[in-house]
């Protein structure tokens, strides 16, 4: 089976390598049916204080390919390919599935409708799902193998409304083999966006169900999970140029013999003083999700993040994630040209519960001391440019760092954590 995957993916990657660059260059020659494009991204990281301990660092260059392919055989019909091939050269062994992944299927799927006349559209296949801000269901674009879903989503329009209704799995990547999803861990939801019922706003009611087969409770106990996640992000404009982003997620459910019961919380304020071509913006910004206070009592209250993008939210350190945290943050972003934008912030981060533990950007469990004086995880310092050279051309780099707090400093060796980064992607 390992050989048979292997083969079967390295002939689909060499037709798209073979074909997508030299059509993608010669795009007028095409038929009208079929479309090629690609994107190369690379970035560089060097970090240091890995584990909160002084001198341990380390470096790397992350580099992903993408080809694509779309072909349309009727008006109201298309097929998306997209292969992927991510490769991490130097990085520690072994190395993460997040971060390498040889060349697989990152997306393919079939549209039927979806076109400017059409108040539908289904899409089935492999594919990307995104809701919102991406907090809680998201691409992780900021990973090298980022995230896809094998599903099947439905989507209805109408004038100033828009309602997604979906069902899936989501997609593990498996270095040496074709990825797969694991059906036995699946999500379901309901998302609903109109520009109409606030005025001046958006609001977007929506819902998930988070599932999986086999699940252990506090006791020991297996079972099976389910979380429903009931919220609604609120997004809108207010006099002398401010404006706001609100989102509020509840979560109620059960895994194996625990009850679940779950909130988390973001409000954000954000305001553009002046006019003009180089707009200088200001955004202020606190973020809840609930902890559990009582650990064993077969009541679960840390909020599942499910499946998020968290970079752009928790810092670009990428330490924390949505789940027992207070978060307070604010920004100021200066558009310097029409091409370059330069951003800075700046964030501080307690638990809501230290009977808790602190949660890394992907949920993961990263330290857990109940015994702790402090409740207060650190501050951490971030600033990023991004210059856009041409329309197929951008470059970045940043830097992101973590100076520990008194949680930390008690439960780890308590060195501050530094992440710079360089990056550069280009579209073909």
């Amino acid at each position: 089976m390992l050989v048979a995957d292997v083969n079967a993916r390295q002939v689909f990657s060499l037709l798209l390598v073979a074909g997508a660059l030299p059509l993608a260059a010669q795009a007028p020659a095409l038929p009208n049916w079929l479309k090629f494009s690609g994107e190369i991204r690379g970035r560089g990281e060097w970090l240091t204080g890995i584990g909160y301990v002084s001198g341990n660092g380390d470096g790397y260059y992350l580099h992903r390919l993408r080809l694509n392919a779309a072909i349309q055989p009727l008006p109201w019909l298309q097929m998306t390919l997209q292969a992927q091939d991510s490769q991490a050269p130097a990085v520690r062994k072994p190395a993460p599935a997040s971060a390498v992944n040889t060349l697989d299927l990152k997306q393919g799927y079939v549209v039927a409708g979806g076109r400017a006349s059409d108040a539908w559209e289904l899409r089935a296949g492999r594919q990307e799902l995104a809701f919102g801000e991406d907090r809680l269901i998201g691409i992780g674009v900021w990973g090298n193998v980022g995230r896809s879903f094998d599903a099947v989503r439905i989507t209805l329009r109408s004038s100033g409304f828009r309602a997604d209704a979906f069902s899936g799995a989501v997609v593990t990547p498996i270095p040496g083999r074709f990825d797969r999803p694991h059906f036995n861990n699946k999500i379901h939801g309901v998302y609903l966006s109109s520009e109409s019922w606030v005025k001046r706003a958006t609001l977007q009611p929506y819902w998930f169900l988070k599932t999986h087969s086999r699940a252990r409770d506090e006791g020991g106990s297996w079972g099976n999970l389910r979380v429903h996640t009931a919220g609604v992000r609120w997004v809108g404009k207010l006099p002398r140029r401010w404006d706001y982003n609100l989102e509020t997620a509840f979560q109620a459910g059960h895994q194996a013999r625990d009850a679940i019961r779950a909130w988390a919380g973001h409000w954000q304020a954000g305001c553009t003083p002046g006019a003009g071509a180089r707009p200088l913006r200001l955004l202020f910004e606190y973020n809840f999700a609930s902890g559990d206070r009582r650990p064993g009592d077969g009541r679960r209250n840390t909020f599942d993040q499910l499946y998020p993008t968290n970079h752009f939210y928790f810092g670009t350190a990428d330490l924390v994630g949505w789940r027992n945290i207070h978060h307070l943050m604010s920004g100021v972003e200066w558009r310097l040209s029409k091409t370059l934008r330069l951003r800075t912030d700046y964030h501080s981060f307690w638990l809501a519960s230290r009977e808790d533990a602190l949660y890394n950007d992907g949920g993961a469990v990263v330290v857990r001391n109940p015994r702790a004086s402090s409740s207060h995880i650190g501050q951490e310092f971030d600033c990023w440019l991004i210059w856009r050279y041409s329309e197929r051309l951008q470059l970045g780099a940043g830097a992101g760092r973590l100076r520990p707090g008194r949680f930390l400093k008690e439960s780890t060796p308590g060195a501050a954590f530094t992440y710079p980064y360089i990056q550069w992607q280009y579209s073909f």
